[in-house]
């Protein structure tokens, strides 16, 4: 792995990780107070969430361009999609019908 080869990379991606780890629970928790999110059952079930959320959000980009996505627009279009469909069964039941009414789905 790149990381295990490079100790300075390896310190600003672990410190990028923190950060937004930091932000994703923050708004996670946020969308839970809001009602768009359901409550998760436990903190394992939420930091199992914000795992995979941050996986998405950060190797999305990597991995359409890797299958040969080029179009901006396209790779944003289904980032969005992607994003919104992995957080699906987590929306409560209002927020999941808007959000199909808004990405027609």
């Amino acid at each position: 792995m790149l990381l295990d080869r490079d100790e300075e990379l390896e310190k600003r991606y672990r410190e990028n990780y923190r950060l937004k780890n930091e932000k994703l629970r923050s708004l996670t928790f946020m969308l839970e107070e809001k009602g768009i999110l359901k409550k998760f059952n436990s903190a394992v079930e939420r930091d199992c969430y914000l795992e995979n959320l941050w996986i998405i959000s950060d190797y999305r980009l990597s991995f359409l361009r890797a299958a040969g996505e080029t179009d901006i627009e396209a790779l944003i279009e289904k980032g969005v999609r992607s994003y919104f469909m992995f957080m699906k069964p987590y929306f409560t039941a209002g927020s999941s019908a808007e959000m199909q009414k808004i990405l027609n789905i």
